[in-house]
This record gives C-alpha cells, sequence and structure tokens, in this order.
C-alpha cells in the first residue's frame, strides 16, 4: 500500500466516466418528455429573474424548490445512489434545501432583484450559464448529447443555478426582519456549496472540463450576495 499522501481524487473514484456520462443516458431515456416542462420552467426562470419585483423572484424560488425537490428523488435517490453511496445523503440534502427554498419564497423573497446591478449582472449569467451553457457540454467531442444534464433533473445545473438566484437576494424590513432573513438566506447556501465541493472533487477526479464551473459560479455569487 502507497502512502497516504500519495492519494488522489482519482484514486477514490468509485466508477469511470463513461458510467457517469451512461447513467444521464439511461435516465434522459427514462424521463423522456419531462424534459420539455424542465426547458420550459428554465425559461420562466430566466424571465422572472429579468423582470424581477417580489412577486416573480417568489415564483422563482418556487420554480427553484420544485427542481431540487425532482432532482433529489429522480436523479440522486433513485438512480445515482447505485454508483455513489454519498447520493443518499445528498438525496436528504436536497430535499431539505427544496424546502428551505419553499419558506424562502412564502416569507423572504427581496423586494427586487434589480437594486444591486453587479447582483442582476451575475445572477442573469449564471442563470444563463445554468440554462444554456451547462447543456450545451453534451456537445463536446467524445461525449453525447443523450447524456444531457439540464435544470430540474440534474444537480449540477440546478445548482448553479441557485447560484445565480441567490446572488440576487437582498435584505428588506427591519433589524429583527433582516436578522431573521440573513439566517434564512445564510442556510439556503450550505446544500448548494457542499454539492460545489463534491461534484467539484468527482469532475476534476474524472479530468471534465467543467470542473472550474461550479466553484467559479459560487465564487461568483458569494461576491454579490456580499454586495447587500
Amino acid at each position: 500500500m502507497g502512502e497516504w499522501w500519495s492519494y488522489r481524487p482519482s484514486s477514490f473514484l468509485l466508477f469511470s466516466e463513461r458510467t457517469y456520462r451512461r447513467l444521464f443516458e439511461r435516465y434522459n431515456a427514462e424521463l423522456w418528455p419531462a424534459h420539455v416542462p424542465a426547458l420550459a420552467l428554465g425559461a420562466l426562470l430566466l424571465v422572472l429573474v429579468l423582470r424581477g419585483g417580489t412577486g416573480a423572484l417568489r415564483v422563482a424560488l418556487a420554480i427553484l424548490a420544485g427542481a431540487w425537490l425532482c432532482t433529489a428523488w429522480a436523479f440522486l435517490a433513485e438512480r445515482y445512489v447505485s454508483i455513489n453511496w454519498a447520493a443518499g445523503g445528498f438525496a436528504v440534502a436536497f430535499a431539505f434545501e427544496a424546502v428551505g427554498l419553499l419558506i424562502a419564497a412564502i416569507v423572504g423573497a427581496s423586494r427586487t432583484v434589480a437594486a444591486n446591478r453587479l447582483g442582476r449582472t451575475i445572477g442573469v449569467g449564471l442563470l444563463g450559464m445554468a440554462l444554456v451553457g451547462w447543456p450545451a457540454l453534451a456537445l463536446l467531442p467524445g461525449r453525447s448529447s443523450a447524456a444531457v444534464e439540464l435544470f430540474g433533473l440534474a444537480p449540477d445545473p440546478t445548482v448553479l443555478a441557485t447560484f445565480g438566484v441567490l446572488a440576487l437576494l437582498r435584505l428588506h424590513g427591519g433589524v429583527r426582519a433582516r436578522g431573521l432573513q440573513r439566517v434564512l438566506f445564510g442556510m439556503l447556501w450550505i446544500v448548494p456549496l457542499a454539492w460545489c465541493a463534491f461534484s467539484t472533487t468527482l469532475l476534476w477526479a474524472m479530468r471534465a472540463p467543467e470542473a472550474a464551473l461550479l466553484p467559479l459560479g459560487a465564487g461568483l455569487a458569494l461576491v454579490a450576495a456580499r454586495r447587500d
């Protein structure tokens, strides 16, 4: 046995990249035509963010909640767990994130998503990457379009879209209200950041070119969120 410092993330990879991509191919085949409403909801999410306003943001958060719940059940719990034991724990975490987003949609939404130009630019950019850029990765050489990863069905683009919306959240109201919102909004970051670390390590171990996208999105969203 080699020394412990000689190990790399790839040393603990439980499956090959081919197995990982094939999982998405089977997943997409089994869920079709769920991709149609997923694409429609993604487009609606982008329209709501561009529109701005409290009502639009509440609906956007509710859409995100549904996306996290669907991903938790359909992908993580039902399929990904068959090749990665950690997916079971993340399925539970994703379900909790869905509940948190729904609570935020009901009681904690900001008055506007246009109050900060930087946050709006970053938020819209991350949403565009999640809805269009990430699925386009399936067109890279050596990959199959059948393994496309879509918002609301796959975890990575769903998490990236969530970073985009979190970049737009702003505190409002009195001191007490802002304190409660700070706790609620802060908790919404925990699971996305945990998945970001987990998925980035996995993608890096597989030498996937998109390995840097989630941490980059998380960093940009955190910068935008700090400018309150």
